[in-house]
């Protein structure tokens, strides 16, 4: 005998009212207006019973999203981790304390068991491929990760991450797919991929988790970005004192800093290349591995681009009047890009690549996450690019590692940021270039591109300037102390002579 979870409702409304707080939680616009379960697989029984529950969330504009939760049901009211988010009574008089428990350790244990055991539950889980789950057993224990993003994370034995998916989607995950084929392929620069998990209910599957290989004692590359622009900048905070420095200053004190970026900017440059060909190989397994762009893919640029800025000029915000005096100049380079004839061959691509989704250790530098972006929905995740999607990505990301220095720095209204801003346009304008030039020089990247030099650059550019239309809707609902930093780019990107 177990829990009646329809039996709660109390339980359900109290977690309509926790999940907006959720780091994970991908709908903090649209508040939660219900939330119900659709499949529960029960992995401990009474007296302390867990459950996984794929849960289906009613959000604002009507519709409903599915999300997985680990819920552990505590008898003793007093649990040692995770959120506890509803403390009551069942309606057979026994006492809940419950919490929110996927990527604790207890709760994987139980559900590795739950897999083992082969029920034949309405809902149960499946490891792919069969005793994957042995990765997920270790003497030397487990721990949750701690940093939450769009998902949660386990660390077994300091040798093995899994990934579990909060935001449930119908199986396979896309990046369950990239990061098998690329491990198919033998490309150096990942985690390789040891297994998946999926849950099965009413002959629907959802991916829960992917188990690869845990890159330890690795750091971020956007940290160790920032930690070159800020031995730049602050050498020269001192100094700093309002007066504009020309332009061959500020590149020549990037080229000559000690604790430069730029070779990082460069292998990384190589490696995503390295990974665009890996994308487009045949032995990949990946169906098909790639295909010349059309013009639909190339007006399909130029839509979204366009839907993007019609949806920001109607934002009632004096910040974004930058925006509104050149939508004209954004409009005329996303049409003329979605006219080009030859615009080179579409892959399957990372589809969020940023400085966020890289680490350096020891063995070198490895590319993370291969979801896209989590809100949209896998089909559209699967659609094959423009190689160049991850590259715009990149060239932002640059970018974006300089403003944010700045601002650790010195606040953007003082007079002294007058002085720094320069040396960290010219750290991202030097940085951008030598990702780029170290990108297409191997022949079969360049191949993938389109064949002329300006339709590159065209192409380039307008990907550029959806990235940052993206950028600016995003940091006006959730980042607004950020708005500067999109509308400067798509200011340098319509410029005369900017790429």
């Amino acid at each position: 005998m177990t829990l009646e979870l329809d039996q709660l409702p109390q339980l359900f409304a109290e977690i309509a009212r926790w999940l907006p707080g959720q780091r994970w939680f991908g709908h903090k616009a649209e508040g939660p207006t219900f939330v119900r379960p659709r499949a529960i697989l029960w992995v401990s029984p009474l007296p302390h019973p867990r459950a996984l529950v794929l849960a289906e969330v009613g959000l604002d504009s009507g519709t409903v999203a599915a999300y997985h939760l680990g819920l552990d049901f505590d008898p003793a009211g007093s649990p040692e981790a995770g959120d506890v988010i509803w403390e009551g009574t069942d309606p057979q008089e026994r006492r809940w304390s419950v919490r929110e428990v996927l990527s604790q350790p207890a709760f994987s244990r139980a559900l590795i068991g739950a897999a083992r055991s082969g029920s034949a539950e309405a809902a149960h889980l499946v490891v792919t491929p069969a005793g994957a789950e042995e990765h997920l057993t270790s003497a030397d224990g487990a721990r949750a990760l701690g940093l939450e993003q769009s998902n949660s994370s386990l660390v077994v034995g300091e040798r093995v991450l899994v990934k579990f998916y909060r935001r449930a989607w119908p199986a396979p995950s896309p990046e369950v797919e990239l990061t098998s084929a690329l491990t198919r392929v033998g490309f150096p620069a990942i985690a390789p991929a040891l297994g998946s998990m999926e849950l099965e209910a009413g002959g629907d599957r959802t991916t829960l988790g992917l188990i690869q290989r845990y890159l330890a004692n690795s750091t971020e590359g956007m940290v160790l970005a920032q930690t070159s622009l800020r031995d730049l900048e602050g050498d020269l905070l001192m100094e700093a004192d309002g007066d504009v420095p020309p332009p061959e200053r500020c590149r020549r004190a990037v080229l000559q800093q000690g604790g430069s970026f730029l070779p990082a900017a460069r292998e990384l440059g190589h490696l995503t290349g390295a990974l665009h060909l890996a994308l487009a190989s045949p032995a990949s397994g990946l169906k098909p591995p790639a295909a010349e762009m059309e013009s639909s893919d190339v007006q399909s640029i130029r839509d979204r681009g366009l839907q993007h800025l019609e949806r920001l000029l109607q934002v009632r915000e004096p910040r974004l009047e930058p925006l509104r005096v050149r939508a004209a100049d954004v409009r005329r380079v996303l049409v003329e890009a979605g006219s080009l004839p030859r615009a080179g061959s579409k892959i399957r691509v990372h589809g969020d690549l940023h400085l966020g989704q890289v680490v350096r250790n020891d063995e070198g530098w490895h590319f993370l996450d291969f979801e896209g972006r989590p809100s949209e929905p896998p089909a559209l995740r699967r659609q094959l690019a423009s190689p160049l999607r991850d590259v715009a990505g990149m060239l932002r990301s640059l970018e974006y590692a300089a403003a944010l220095a700045l601002r650790q720095q010195v606040h953007p209204d003082e007079a002294n940021a007058r002085t720094l801003s320069p040396y960290g346009l010219a750290w991202a304008e030097v940085m951008r270039e030598a990702f780029w030039l170290a990108y297409w020089r191997d022949p079969g990247v360049l191949a993938l591109l389109p064949p002329a030099p300006e339709d590159r650059e065209l192409l380039l550019r307008a990907l550029e300037l959806n990235q940052c239309l993206y950028e600016l809707e995003y940091e006006i609902n959730f980042r607004p102390d950020w708005i500067e930093i999109p509308l400067e780019g798509i200011v340098r990107l319509v410029a005369a002579g900017s790429w």
